[in-house]
């Protein structure tokens, strides 16, 4: 009976392996022909397939084991350790990539303009991320006066590389074995973001992240007072986080206590205008005035895109460019390199629950969810709203990191639907850690197509303004 189990152990760990690795030899065979031969372009470190392919099955194992231990039992205190060190080995290959030039991880940019706001602290930046560049400059500003002299260029790209592996170890260590928390960390574009990213989106996704998991989580009631502050201020560290401010406090106002709640959306309101206030020298009237020039609506002003704005003063396509097979072809694109797969395997789960009266015995998709509310179905709805009717001005490739949020959404939701599964299924911990790491492992082709391959990047107009070319 013994070498019965055995054998059906081992016929398993084989098929699962084999299923493994065909899955990461057709992704990577996509991503780098995708990336390579319909596009002509072969600006990378890496030359050849079969190097990038072993590439992906080295980044692929090593995410395997870093998901598995971390959702061990809590009470094991050494299942933290191999992801912490995923995420600090990366973040040490980045800044030594920034500080000696290696060119381990590919060069991304913004043509300079992050820099460039950070001159002083009485500087008028771009007025869609005010605050967050106030405050950035503001330490640099210290560094350099107490410390040691810095260059922009390499603070930015070492401070986003840090505050990404704070944020990991933080999320991993709050984790407390639910893939939930877990699932957002691997996700191809966040993990990117801890290779020295020259941008400012890797001051900015964390926050997303730490809001989207108290949305999400089941526990929430209402907001203390340091998390009305951090939700105030959210819009002006980033106006498109907005609709997070929005969904935070809707999820507050839900609970019976609406007098309180009102008070705290009131104070939010405040911090908000002060914040603006301190940061733009030339006050809130004024930055209001200049914000909505600033998001660039109705038409493309790069040439990066294909499609129709919804009016003159949108920010999103008509419903014709939305569903254009070229739109559609882009999305998958930012989806499947930007996301991972977890947003096509929650997609699998949702058909697969419209098609319950056609599979009435599939239990395995009846997951009844009680940590998804209305609010959070309502997240879950905007932000595929968001990456299916936004106008990427820069063009699937070049706006990819603009959409971090909505894979850290699908990351959260497939998360809690595992989560979930393993519950009402009563899965061992090992089963639902080992299920969980066979997710997340997919998304290596990826992470090494976006960190070392990079996006698609042909010397177009949105190429040559975010400095590709």
């Amino acid at each position: 009976m013994t070498s019965v189990n055995a054998n059906k152990k081992s016929w398993l760990i084989g098929r699962v392996l084999f299923f493994l690795l065909f899955m990461i030899l057709c992704e990577s065979f996509s991503v780098y022909q995708f990336r390579i031969s319909r596009f002509g372009v072969k600006s990378t470190s890496i030359d050849g397939f079969s190097i990038f392919f072993v590439m992906s099955l080295i980044v692929a194992v090593v995410i395997f084991f870093s998901v598995y231990f971390s959702l061990l039992k809590p009470s094991k205190s050494f299942r933290l350790y191999l992801p912490i060190l995923f995420f600090v080995l990366l973040a040490i290959s980045g800044i030594v990539d920034i500080w000696y030039k290696n060119s381990i991880f590919l060069s991304y940019g913004d043509a300079g303009e992050l820099r460039d706001s950070l001159g002083s602290i009485e500087q008028v930046s771009n007025p869609r991320w005010v605050f967050g560049v106030y405050v950035l400059s503001l330490f640099r500003w210290t560094i350099e006066s107490f410390i040691v002299s810095i260059d922009a260029q390499r603070f930015i790209e070492t401070m986003g590389t840090l505050l990404t592996l704070a944020t990991s170890v933080f999320v991993l260590i709050r984790s407390k074995a639910r893939a939930a928390y877990i699932f957002p960390l691997f996700v191809p574009m966040w993990i990117t973001f801890g290779t020295g990213y020259d941008e400012y989106q890797p001051f900015i996704a964390p926050i997303a992240i730490f809001v989207l998991l108290l949305i999400f989580d089941e526990h929430f009631e209402r907001p203390a007072i340091p998390e009305v502050v951090i939700v105030g201020l959210l819009p002006a560290i980033y106006v498109g986080f907005l609709p997070l401010s929005i969904l935070y406090f809707a999820i507050s106002l839900w609970s019976k206590d609406i007098k309180s709640n009102m008070k705290n959306l009131f104070f939010s309101i405040a911090i908000y205008l002060l914040a603006i206030e301190i940061s733009w020298p030339l006050g809130n009237r004024n930055y209001f005035a200049s914000v909505i020039p600033s998001l660039q609506l109705g038409v493309d002003t790069h040439g990066g895109v294909s499609g129709q704005p919804l009016s003159s003063r949108s920010i999103f396509f008509d419903l014709a460019s939305v569903f254009s097979p070229s739109h559609l072809g882009d999305l998958g694109y930012m989806l499947l390199l930007g996301g991972g797969v977890f947003g096509a395997i929650l997609a699998l789960f949702g058909l697969a629950r419209l098609a319950k009266f056609a599979l009435p015995k599939a239990d395995l998709f009846h997951v009844d969810l009680k940590k998804i509310g209305i609010v959070q179905r309502v997240c879950l709805v905007w932000f595929s709203f968001f990456i299916l009717f936004f106008m990427a001005k820069l063009g699937p490739t070049g706006d990819i990191d603009g959409f971090y949020a909505t894979f850290f959404v699908f990351a959260i939701t497939l998360g809690l639907w595992i989560d979930g599964l393993s519950n009402q299924l009563k899965w061992t911990t090992k089963t639902k850690a080992i299920v969980s790491a066979i997710i997340c492992s997919l998304n290596a082709p990826m992470f090494v197509g976006l960190g070392l391959l990079g996006t698609n990047r042909t010397c177009d107009i949105y190429s040559l303004y975010r400095s590709f070319c």
